[in-house]
């Protein structure tokens, strides 16, 4: 799968980034914005440069045998297969940048899997 890291044109604070809403403006936008192309799939970032999550996922990074995902007050749906790999200790929050996917990334929600 290709992905493009795309600015989300949304504060950290909008509802629609916590709740899964029919409204999915804010994620449009910010795919057109980066130029997401035919098979691109964006993967979001903050003001800071921090990774958030991606138009239909959340993102996870691989390490010392824990998955590390973006913490929620970076403005991301909490997503039921994140919370669940949070919950049984699987995954713990951590900030991420660009660099910290250079290693390779995991995708996933809990309709689509990994």
């Amino acid at each position: 799968m290709r992905c493009r890291l795309v600015p989300m044109q949304a504060d950290k604070a909008d509802f629609r980034l916590h709740h899964k809403t029919s409204d999915r403006r804010v994620y449009q936008v910010a795919s057109e914005d980066g130029g997401r192309g035919e098979g691109v799939h964006p993967i979001f970032v903050d003001g800071e440069g921090y990774v958030t999550e991606g138009a239909i996922w959340n993102v996870f990074v691989e390490r010392d045998g824990k998955l590390l995902t973006p913490p929620l007050g970076r403005g991301l749906l909490p997503g039921v297969l994140r919370a669940e790999l949070i919950e049984s200790g699987q995954a713990v929050e951590a900030d991420l940048t660009a660099a910290d996917l250079a290693g390779g990334f995991l995708v996933g929600n809990s309709v689509r899997g990994w």
